[in-house]
């Protein structure tokens, strides 16, 4: 008798405990791609793998409500773990007699199998029971669809101008249909190289792949770089396409010689410099690497005993970039007891190898020969300066003269 009188009780208060924890959210409306779509029922909505769903949900809530969260996913995806299909917005807070419209997308990702899934709206806040409702939906594959699934060079890495790249592109039909004589072009833009082959036919499965090897060869004077390799396939009787770009490093070949002329050019600023004992000769020499690729120079100078140094400025060896020019000066500073025509030897070369050997010129002044010629030009102004003063006062005594013999004459 106790029991019974407890029942009601009970059930009065589960009641009263799920009303408690119950969210006050009702979803009014859901679609998907601009389709109204209902929940549990067959949809008639074609969605293929690939695609981009936008999800719209609308829903009122009929009391004020804090940190709402809404959630739509997909649950079978063999990746979930990895990129899970799903989306989210919140938390937000709601008022009560509020019609919402949340807007989420959804991305098939191109592994996804042909199936049946399903699609779920969670609306929750922090507390309460989560609101779901869950929709039916079929996953088509395109009729037509190649996939680049990869690209391998080899080398690898980096490859020299004028070698053979070797590109191996695998494909992988994702469509519904088998795909044949399909189109494979590998290029690069830049350097004006392609490749082109044929793949007779890939079934049409998931799990159908080919690859095709692509050979192309890089010009002997490539300027080294990162290049854009473009990689496309066409299929579908040309009609469609897929493609993708990747980056090679190329590096300069030592044998390319630039369409300008020999590898270095050397040009000397002056090949005679004339000085006072003493004092410093500089003669400037110019390099011009062109190749494609930096090269190093090194200058050695001789000049004997006459030098009390000399220095080569900025320094004797030359790092020189591919196409490009340095400049290197060498300062010879004199005995101040020398004098007379005097010679240093200077010898330039590459990679131990001798470019040029040029024998530069000075001609040292004594220092007192220098004095008198000093002396005598000095003496030389003084006796113009005494010409001209001589000529004032002539010119002076005279134009007096004549001015005395003017005011001497009597007139009756």
């Amino acid at each position: 008798m106790r029991l019974t009188k407890l029942i009601p009780a009970m059930v009065l208060f589960l009641v009263l405990a799920v009303s408690i924890c119950a969210l006050p959210i009702s979803i009014d409306k859901v679609k998907v791609d601009d389709t109204i779509v209902e929940p549990n029922e067959v949809n008639k909505l074609n969605i293929e793998r690939g695609d981009e769903l936008p999800i719209d949900v609308y829903f009122t809530v009929s009391e004020d409500l804090e940190d709402v969260e809404v959630l739509a996913f997909i649950s079978g995806y063999e990746y979930n773990y990895l990129d899970p299909v799903s989306d989210s917005v919140g938390p937000f807070s709601a008022e009560a007699d509020v019609r919402y419209h949340k807007k989420l997308k959804l991305i098939l990702n191109d592994d996804f199998e042909e199936d049946s899934y399903k699609l779920r709206i969670i609306v929750a806040d922090r507390y309460g029971d989560e609101v779901i409702q869950s929709f039916n939906l079929k996953v088509d594959v395109p009729r037509h669809e190649l996939k680049i699934q990869d690209v391998i060079f080899n080398p690898e890495l980096t490859i020299k101008a004028g070698s053979a790249l070797l590109a191996q592109v695998r494909l992988e039909n994702k469509g519904e249909k088998a795909e044949d004589n399909i189109k494979v072009r590998v290029s690069i833009p830049e350097l004006g190289v392609s490749g082109t082959d044929y793949i007779d036919e890939i079934e049409d499965t998931d799990d159908s792949e080919e690859t095709e090897e692509i050979y192309l060869r890089i010009p002997m004077c490539a300027k080294p770089g990162i290049y854009e390799v473009k990689v496309s396939a066409e299929y579908a009787n040309g009609r469609s396409a897929v493609t993708t770009t990747k980056s090679v490093n190329i590096e300069a070949n030592d044998m390319c010689e630039s369409a300008k002329g020999p590898k270095t050019t050397i040009t000397i600023g002056k090949q005679l410099d004339n000085v006072i004992a003493g004092e410093t000769a500089t003669y400037p020499i110019t390099i011009t690497n062109n190749l494609q690729q930096t090269k190093s120079f090194t200058v050695s100078v001789d000049a004997g005993e006459w030098a009390e140094s000399v220095k080569l400025t900025p320094s004797s060896t030359l790092l020189v970039n591919g196409e490009s020019s340095e400049t290197l000066y060498i300062h010879a500073t004199t005995d101040s007891g020398t004098s007379g025509i005097k010679t240093l030897t200077t010898t330039i070369s590459s990679a131990g190898n001798i470019l040029k050997q040029i024998t530069l010129t000075t001609d040292i002044t004594e220092k007192s020969t220098s004095w008198i010629k000093l002396v005598l030009e000095a003496a030389v102004i003084i006796l113009a300066i005494l010409v001209i003063l001589v000529a004032i006062i002539v010119g002076y005594l005279k134009l007096k003269e004549d001015n005395d013999d003017e005011q001497s004459e009597t007139y009756y």
